[in-house]
């Protein structure tokens, strides 16, 4: 009997599954474990060093130590005859994701040494470095801008003991990145994009000070231009935003709302620019629903932050009602992971919304359709009731108990979490009620919201 049995199977922590028991099992050893030895013997017994773990990450064991930074696993691996040249799901740490970017992305310098010399002196991109001269060309230099967090292919920690702007410009021309960022944040940040990065693609940098110096090489050597931003519909006529955070409940997720930190430093100043993104990330369900009616997709992709998906900033911040609203119309959480290399799931699971999660999950599934409102036996699954079946009376529906008419308000209405009283005010307000008119008693005024929510929903 060989080594490998599923009884003895490394614990996957998360990682999908390989095309087989035996490549699944490599997978994991090299994401997981620094056991060498059975690393050798599980390719000894057959195990493919190119099998990766699905098409959404497309990380080969090699990818995966190279990426979690275990030296001696990758230096295993490339004894083993795992090709350095394959490209992955970048997760952010480069442009095409070879076990060269992951590494060297993540910090794991000596990783990234033992790549390019076992490569013969290749570059992240599996190709000899070019010979001859440097390619010429000019330095464009900003104060202040940034593409914060993108494109990162090299970050040099404590760069000024070992190089200066020069030296570090040299290695930006030599392995033909984009730009390299300095500031206040201590370290460097070689970038590299496979479009011509320029002054406009970046946003004011935020609760920090940067000098960016972008490389424009030669024509010969240059980078074809970004491809122009997806065109947005109109925005509804005397569209706004509602006032709340939707489900967000977390205070260092609300401040990032209310501080202005994620406008300026996601939506590059402009939430409106990507109002779908900023509709889920608020929870604001109404809006999500008019957006949706004048023609924006649901899977529309945010080209200046990761191409993140409206889906995944709802994840992020727990907001349920945002996910089963963008879902009904047409949002699909099986898309692949976008290029930070998150997925609704794992965006979800990061921020630990433990609600999220299981939603998410029951669509992966199959246990809740795509596509489609769900029932209220689904939505009480979340612990949030939808109201039932209007009751016919004389031929005018009957209104429904108090909590289930509030719970509706809450969820057309995008409120947070707030004591019953407020949420009919609130609704009161938005919808028009005139309280003379219907009486003061929280009963009188909330079936009077009902009545107009029911007759807006015909």
């Amino acid at each position: 009997m060989g080594l490998f049995s599923k009884s003895s199977a490394t614990p996957s922590h998360g990682n999908p599954a390989s095309t087989n028991a035996i490549n699944t099992e490599l997978n994991n050893v090299a994401r997981n474990t620094n056991d060498t030895a059975k690393a050798r013997a599980l390719v000894a017994q057959g195990a493919d060093l190119s099998s990766t773990n699905g098409p959404s990450w497309r990380h080969t064991p090699l990818h995966q130590a190279a990426y979690h930074g275990r030296y001696e696993m990758a230096k295993t691996l490339v004894e083993l005859g795992a090709r350095l040249d394959l490209h992955s799901n970048p997760c952010g740490r480069g442009a095409t994701g070879t076990p060269f970017e992951l590494a060297q992305g993540g910090g794991h310098h000596q990783i990234a040494r033992m790549l390019e010399e076992a490569g013969g002196g290749a570059t992240k991109t599996g190709q000899a470095k070019p010979s001859g001269p440097s390619p010429t060309g000019e330095w464009l230099h900003y104060k202040n801008i940034d593409m914060c967090f993108q494109g990162d292919a090299e970050i040099i920690g404590d760069w000024k003991r070992h190089h200066s702007i020069e030296s570090l410009k040299k290695i930006v021309v030599e392995k033909g990145y984009s730009a390299v960022c300095v500031g206040s944040f201590g370290h460097a940040a070689l970038k590299n994009f496979d479009y011509q990065l320029k002054k406009e693609h970046c946003a004011p940098s935020q609760g920090y000070t940067n000098d960016l110096y972008i490389w424009v090489p030669e024509a010969s050597h240059a980078k074809p231009a970004k491809a122009a931003e997806p065109t947005q519909p109109e925005l509804p006529k005397g569209f706004s935003f509602h006032s709340g955070y939707g489900e967000a409940t977390r205070a260092d997720q609300i401040g990032h709302i209310t501080s202005g930190g994620v406008e300026g430093h996601c939506f590059g100043g402009d939430k409106m620019s990507w109002p779908l993104q900023w509709a889920a990330m608020i929870g604001d369900v109404a809006a999500i629903d008019a957006l949706v009616a004048v023609g924006h997709d649901p899977n529309v992709k945010m080209t200046r932050w990761f191409d993140s998906e409206p889906l995944g900033w709802a994840a992020s911040f727990g907001q349920c009602r945002a996910i089963e609203a963008l879902v009904a119309h047409g949002a699909d959480p099986r898309r692949p992971a976008n290029t930070a290399g998150n997925t609704p799931l794992s965006d979800a699971q990061r921020e630990g919304h433990s609600k999220a999660i299981q939603l998410i999950e029951d669509y992966l599934s199959g246990k809740r359709p795509i596509g489609t409102r769900p029932a209220a036996a689904e939505f009480a699954a979340i612990g949030t009731p939808l109201v039932a079946e209007a009751v016919v009376v004389n031929g005018e529906a009957a209104p429904p108990p108090l909590h289930e008419i509030v719970a509706r308000l809450r969820m057309e209405l995008g409120l947070p979490e707030m004591p019953m009283a407020q949420v009919i005010d609130h609704a009161s307000s938005e919808l028009g009620i005139e309280h003379a008119k219907v009486g003061t008693s929280l009963v009188a005024k909330a079936e009077a919201a009902w009545k107009v929510l029911l007759g807006s929903s015909k």
